[in-house]
């Protein structure tokens, strides 16, 4: 095979990766201006401000840095952001995230309380969600 037969599928290659990364470029975009078009990005404190009524300040701060970690520089977690839809988080469910977090707080990943069906998967109700199952493994 000469260097000649190698340049085609290179370049077509290359093509695809250019295509590519500007698809996926031109989402995160819109995604980012969809969000702050519909709400504002709160700093650190406004963030576990607006949380402090339902969810306790360690859990919220967990969340600052679990969903800050997956959002682009321009945006911050906002509580009432949709986990999946918002956050570009997905992959945190795949991750070793929920795990460790019951771990350092004390209780089993099994003690977290089945989800509530009425409830959407917002930051807010997954902080919810997670003093509740550190409130359970008190319990018992």
């Amino acid at each position: 095979m000469s260097a000649n037969d190698l340049v085609v599928p290179l370049l077509a290659t290359a093509a695809l990766l250019g295509f590519w990364f500007v698809a996926n470029r031109r989402t995160t975009t819109n995604n980012v201006t969809s969000i702050l078009d519909r709400r504002e990005s709160p700093s650190q404190e406004e963030f576990l401000r607006m949380m402090e009524s339902d969810v306790s300040r360690e859990t919220a701060e967990s969340l600052w840095d679990l969903f800050g970690s997956c959002l682009p520089p321009q945006v911050k977690p906002h509580p009432s952001d949709k986990v999946i839809d918002d956050l570009f988080a997905d992959k945190i469910f795949k991750s070793q995230w929920l795990y460790d977090f019951a771990q350092r707080n004390g209780f089993d990943h099994s003690d977290l309380p089945t989800w509530p069906s009425e409830w959407s998967v917002t930051v807010r109700n997954f902080g919810l969600w997670l003093d509740m199952g550190k409130a359970a493994s008190r319990q018992s």
